[in-house]
């Protein structure tokens, strides 16, 4: 299913969490065990699912980019 933003489980995208540098991950299904969080302003979060390191954070749509729209500039 595909959200207004055009995500959808299982997209690959760019995450960027306070703090850090962008990082690729997917749009997932949050585990059981990881709580949502409260959300501000009404800004969507989406449950992504981190490369290498292998957890899970919700994230602000507004912080997530398409990984292959943005794959050239954010590797560099």
């Amino acid at each position: 299913m595909t959200d207004s933003k055009g995500y959808a489980i299982n997209d690959l995208v760019w995450a960027k969490m306070k703090g850090f540098s962008p990082w690729p991950g997917r749009i997932s299904q949050p585990p059981p065990e990881l709580r949502r969080i409260a959300v501000k302003k009404n800004i969507p979060v989406r449950c992504i699912f981190f490369f290498g390191s292998n957890n899970y954070a919700w994230i602000e749509e507004t912080q997530i980019k398409p990984y292959h729209e943005f794959k050239e500039k954010l590797l560099s």
